[in-house]
Formats: structure tokens, C-alpha cells, sequence
């Protein structure tokens, strides 16, 4: 979707999901009078300043600073995340809202998916299952080699 697009059509609620979703929820928000939630999956000025020059990593967080402060509710994935946010910013310390599944117990709970005969794979072939964004600083290909 464009950016822009949060702008045009009110809502109940505006989510800011990270920091690069958030310029548009906080002109959302006061265009139309709603709350606005920012869900921080990770910390963003960490991530986009990593190998950078140390100043990346201070100018992310000033951007990050002027923006939380329009939130209504910040959510963090972790406590420690949460706590980082909290030294950074001020304020309360975001809420912790795990965006990970619950842990099943695998002798009593619901069947595995058995992935090797869904998709033809040979038992004793190598499988790596990859869970994530693919970014340039992933760098896949590399962890598939170790």
C-alpha cells in the first residue's frame, strides 16, 4: 500500500508497525482525531544504523523519539526491548506483546505437520526452514552455508 494512503479513509485506530510505518499513522492520527498504536517489532534506529557510522544511529533515534511521542500505546516485543525504549524515550515503559505462538506441548497437543511428506522431501536431505524478513543484513545465504 502507499503511505499515504492511511490518510485518506478515517479509521478507529491508526499502527504505526515499526518505525518506518509511522509517519503515516501520526499524520493519520491527527487528520482524524484516532488513536494511534505503535507496535515496535525490533529496534528499528539498532537495525537500520547496524555498520553505520555512529551518528545513523543517533539521527534514527531522534526520528524515533519525535514520532513516539504522538503514540497512544507502544508495544514491544520483548522485556528487554521494552526497557531499552523506556531509557531512550522517557515515559512509560512500553507494553510487552510477544509475536511469537504459544509453545505446544507436542505429546498432548494438536498433530505436527510432517513437512518432509507434504513437500516430497527425502528423510535424510538437509531442511532449513527460514522465519523472517529478507533484508540485506540477513544475509541468507551465508547461514545457509554454516
Amino acid at each position: 500500500l502507499v503511505p499515504q494512503w492511511a490518510t485518506l479513509q478515517p479509521a478507529d485506530l491508526y499502527i504505526g508497525h515499526d518505525l518506518d510505518g509511522m509517519p503515516p499513522a501520526v499524520r493519520a492520527k491527527h487528520r482524524f482525531g484516532r488513536p494511534l498504536v505503535y507496535d515496535a517489532h525490533e529496534l528499528y534506529p539498532d537495525m537500520a544504523a547496524k555498520n553505520r557510522p555512529d551518528y545513523e544511529l543517533k539521527g534514527w533515534i531522534r526520528w524515533e523519539s519525535r514520532l513516539i511521542r504522538h503514540a497512544d500505546l507502544v508495544f514491544a516485543v520483548t522485556p528487554s526491548r521494552a526497557e531499552e525504549m523506556r531509557r531512550r524515550f522517557g515515559g512509560e515503559t512500553p507494553v510487552v506483546l510477544r509475536n511469537v505462538p504459544e509453545t505446544v506441548d507436542l505429546d498432548s497437543g494438536p498433530p505436527v505437520a510432517d513437512l518432509r511428506s507434504e513437500l516430497g522431501i527425502d528423510e535424510g536431505a538437509r531442511m532449513l526452514l527460514y522465519l523472517g524478513g529478507l533484508v540485506a543484513l540477513v544475509r541468507l545465504r551465508d547461514r545457509a552455508g554454516s
